[in-house]
């Protein structure tokens, strides 16, 4: 039964009577797991449509009933029922369609339909197999509607059925109107299909992005008189819909007829063995982050506690190593600053397109053979030159946060997003700052980091660490000057975890360092020779006394 919120839609109706909600439609329930599971058989069977209709079930949009009033209940609609009351009759009569002048949308939909081997009968076929129930109301209409659009959403769009054209039409489908289903697949699809083609220079998400954006343009197809438009010049409807020729989705399938790749071959069943890995790779909760919310209602913010913080620096004294103290130095810490900056960019354009697009940034990290064809002196060799050298990987950095905060404890929330971005690129900031792993480097960098999202623990951590650094050697080399040196630079940069990550790793490193504004840590390097000078080599340099673990 509708809740108490949806039932004022059971009380509105038509001119001719129609119900906008059947009082005994059951209220949709947002089900991830299901959509999960029917997200693994589509990525093994791309042509599993029922998967399909499963999935968009299981991940209800709260927005629907309102769409469903604007359009029903309004002249426009009723025309549509009135006029169009099974599009599939219309639109699988292709000899009345063929009678239409040459170059009409028809006559492209008839050419794409029979090229394809399709008809609107068979996906009204596809969705009963998902065993959805139907009721005489409105909704049904829309959601009927909405279905029998989507083979000419290709036609319009010039979106074809390979794996990147779907993503495409259902990502331009998300933009027309808004729903869990069509932002996971696209995007989840569109980052299968870079996995499985690692080293393509396809712009893969751009192409889906592009989508998005042409989505958002165009007025909704689903409110135009389909009768209407079939009878017109293929590109006179595409202008009058603000429909544009799908540049990055050509170019995609440019870029893989050079590199002799079959598109139409993309997110098959060609590595059964990958499906485990792509499962793992979809949030746990499958709930798009521009669906979460900003701030979680169990979300806090902690104030200062000092005691936890001293108990977890010692534990980091004694081991340097042991980056689970530093989570707990942080959390004890975190306040309002950080939660501000959280907002600010989670709410700004860019943080906004990076919630959307969902990237992965420990998995793209870690996928090394994705940087293979970047030259010696960009930031990926760079950062694959580093992490080989340390025995680091950014899995390894998400692993050790979660043993102080398994994820499922964590609010779900685009704050949570954002710290868990500030996380996922530390490493980055080593490469692009040139601050070591010693101890005096990574207290240094910490200067820097703090200027870069404000927290007051990696602050405490910094100036702790390094009057540890200095009780400890007994150098004369600058230390502290060394941190007011990092917190200088990290204040005068460009907010690294702001960046395009994927872009980012492509530039040359001294041009990244020049346009993020990364000036040259001198004084850390001043301090290391001194400090070489003195006996203590870099490597030898420890938070701990003699014989504690080496950086």
């Amino acid at each position: 039964m509708p809740q108490n919120a949806d039932r004022q839609y059971t009380q509105m109706f038509a001119a001719d009577g129609t119900v906008l909600l059947h009082p005994d439609r059951p209220q949709a329930k947002y089900r991830p797991l299901r959509a999960v599971r029917n997200f693994q058989i589509l990525v093994r069977d791309k042509e599993d449509t029922a998967a399909v209709f499963r999935i968009f079930e299981s991940l209800p949009s709260k927005d629907l009933l309102p769409r469903v009033a604007a359009l029903a209940l309004s002249e426009r609609g009723a025309y549509l029922r009135q006029t169009e009351p099974c599009l599939p009759e219309i639109l699988d009569d292709h000899a009345a369609l063929r009678r239409t002048p040459k170059g009409s949308l028809a006559h492209a939909y008839c050419d794409f339909m029979e090229a394809e081997g399709l008809t609107a009968a068979g996906l009204v076929a596809e969705s009963d197999r998902a065993g959805r129930p139907r009721f005489p109301d409105l909704v049904e209409w829309y959601i009927n509607r909405s279905r029998d659009t989507h083979d000419m959403f290709h036609v319009l769009t010039g979106y074809g059925r390979d794996a990147l054209g779907e993503q495409c039409v259902l990502l331009f489908t998300h933009g027309q109107a808004p729903s869990q289903g069509h932002l996971l697949i696209g995007y989840a699809g569109a980052a299968n299909i870079k996995k499985m083609v690692k080293r393509t220079k396809a712009p893969v998400f751009g192409a889906v992005r592009e989508a998005h954006r042409i989505g958002k343009g165009a007025p909704p197809l689903i409110d135009q008189p389909i009768r209407q438009l079939l009878e017109r010049p293929l590109e006179d409807v595409r202008a009058a819909l603000r429909i544009p020729h799908p540049v990055l989705y050509r170019e995609c399938h440019r870029v893989w007829q050079a590199e002799g790749i079959d598109p139409y071959d993309l997110l098959s069943n060609r590595d059964a063995a990958e499906q485990p890995e792509l499962a793992r790779r979809v949030r746990i909760d499958v709930v798009p982050y521009t669906d979460l919310p900003l701030v979680a209602p169990e979300r806090k913010t902690s104030g200062f506690r000092p005691l936890k913080v001293l108990h977890h620096f010692g534990k980091l004294v004694e081991n340097k190593e042991d980056t689970e103290q530093v989570f707990h130095i942080i959390e004890a810490t975190k306040g309002r600053k950080s939660h501000a900056l959280a907002r600010s960019f989670v709410t700004s354009p860019d943080g906004r397109r990076m919630l959307a697009e969902a990237v992965d940034i420990p998995a793209m990290l870690d996928d090394h053979g994705r940087w293979a064809d970047c030259g010696p002196q960009t930031v990926a060799a760079h950062y694959i030159a580093f992490m080989q050298r340390e025995g680091l990987s950014a899995a390894g950095l998400v692993a050790e946060s979660h043993r102080w905060a398994p994820p499922e404890s964590l609010p779900q929330d685009q704050t949570q997003w954002y710290f868990d971005r500030l996380r996922d690129t530390h490493d980055l900031f080593h490469v692009l700052t040139g601050y070591g792993r010693d101890a005096l480097g990574e207290v240094s960098l910490l200067g820097f980091t703090y200027e870069q999202n404000h927290n007051t623990g990696i602050l405490f951590i910094a100036y702790a660490g390094a009057r540890q650094i200095k009780k400890v050697s007994g150098t004369k080399a600058p230390i502290f000057a060394a941190i007011k040196e990092g917190r200088r630079l990290g204040r005068a940069a460009a907010k690294i975890s702001h960046q395009d990550i994927a872009a980012l790793m492509h530039e040359d490193i001294g041009e990244a360092r020049a346009r993020l504004g990364i000036g040259r840590p001198e004084v850390y390097r001043q301090c290391l020779t001194i400090l070489e000078s003195e006996g203590t080599m870099r490597d030898a340099l420890t938070l701990g006394g003699a014989g504690a673990q080496a950086a």
